[in-house]
């Protein structure tokens, strides 16, 4: 008989095992059937586990599918950042070409942000908050008596998770 599965090849030897042996014909079958009921909780065991981790794996491929266009985005929310940073507050409030400018950057970033929003893309921005290096990465390491070690004390690049998983960690520096 052709052995296709090793749950099939371990009855196969058990079942020839039970055969040899000089006990009682019900004791092997009760033997038998324990095996057996074994093996198969053991088989739905199995069953069951995959099926979870197909059903994981489904659900984090959906949420995280969005992954490398989300990371295309935040160069787009940094430059408007950078753009309206740019502007000196004075200019932006006189009448004329650079006010419509700013406030149509700011409509921008505002409908972005609304965007990140709506797919969990969360902004990760440290200031005065202690180091953490599962989001922040440190550029440098200043002295600063105003702040404990390990204080952030500049954010030079926003960071940014998407649903709870590091998109972009914040580039920061931090006190020493």
């Amino acid at each position: 008989m052709e052995k296709d599965h090793p749950l099939e090849e371990n009855m196969m030897e058990e079942s020839e095992q039970a055969e040899d042996s000089p006990q009682a014909p019900e004791k092997n079958f009760e033997e038998e059937i324990s095996l057996l009921r074994n093996q198969l909780l053991r088989a739905l065991a199995e069953v069951e586990n995959t099926q979870k981790r197909g059903h994981k794996e489904k659900e984090d491929t959906q949420k995280y599918a969005i992954t490398n266009f989300a990371r295309d985005l935040l160069v787009i929310s940094d430059t408007l950042d950078r753009a309206l940073s740019s502007i000196p507050a004075e200019e932006r409030e006189k009448e004329g070409f650079l006010k419509v400018l700013c406030d149509g950057l700011l409509l921008t970033q505002t409908e972005l942000s609304k965007v990140f929003s709506r797919h969990k893309i969360e902004v990760v921005n440290p200031l005065h908050q202690n180091f953490d290096p599962a989001l922040h990465q440190a550029v440098a390491q200043l002295e600063d008596g105003n702040h404990a070690s390990n204080t952030v004390l500049e954010v030079f690049q926003k960071g940014y998770t998407l649903s709870g998983r590091l998109l972009r960690p914040a580039m920061v520096s931090v006190a020493k």
